[in-house]
């Protein structure tokens, strides 16, 4: 299939714009690992488990919430599935990390 010159160029433009968001998400990822590993410092000296199930379900709960409420033109809502999957794979991750503290 031959690509219009047009198309190329906008996405270029658009994969500019996706690095762009990716370099966010990834400093984003960065400042909450390092709140991540602060809080188990602290349950740590506090002898608190690692897991906490009633936190995880309120920030998905959270989260299904601004999707529903900021997702304007349903970009989102019809990959809320996935983006919960994302979510917990991240607090999995989170947990990994405070438990190799």
């Amino acid at each position: 299939m031959k690509v219009n010159g047009d198309y190329k160029n906008s996405i270029g433009e658009l994969r500019v714009e996706l690095d762009e968001i990716d370099y966010q998400i990834i400093k984003l990822l960065i400042s909450r690992f390092s709140i991540t590993k602060q809080i188990g410092k602290i349950k740590q000296d506090l002898a608190i488990e690692v897991i906490d199930q009633n936190r995880e379900d309120e920030i998905i709960a959270r989260i299904r919430n601004v999707i529903n409420e900021e997702d304007e033109d349903d970009t989102c809502v019809t990959n809320i599935n996935s983006i919960t999957k994302i979510y917990k794979e991240i607090m999995s991750e989170s947990r990994k990390q405070q438990k190799n503290l």
